[in-house]
């Protein structure tokens, strides 16, 4: 599929960013960082939790982002057209997420 970029570029964006925030931020997503804490609990210093690696992994924008990036580049759309087997791909999705994510916590976004 070939791309254009305007509306389809967008929309790979969107969708990634979206179904980002939807693991790491969204009151959606909660269960899946629950189950994360289960997997590998956190670490507690001076009564602070510290999540572990895959807790840490799931609540990371860039982290989930890029994975999706490179999901979505697999199974849906690619707009590198499949470069380097989804790697430009899921490296375009983490810094768009991570940039998102930096805005909307600079906007004072909660967990919604």
């Amino acid at each position: 599929m070939m791309i254009s970029l305007g509306s389809d570029l967008l929309m790979w964006f969107l969708a990634c960013f979206g179904a980002t925030l939807a693991v790491t931020v969204f009151t959606i997503g909660a269960p899946i960082r629950w189950l994360a804490d289960k997997i590998t609990p956190p670490r507690y210093h001076e009564g602070q939790a510290t999540p572990q690696w895959i807790g840490y992994f799931v609540r990371c924008p860039a982290c989930v982002g890029f994975w999706i990036g490179v999901g979505f580049g697999w199974a849906w759309w690619s707009p590198t057209i499949r470069a380097l087997y989804g790697l430009v791909d899921g490296l375009a999705s983490g810094a768009v997420c991570w940039i998102g994510y930096v805005l909307l916590c600079r906007w004072g976004m909660r967990e919604l």
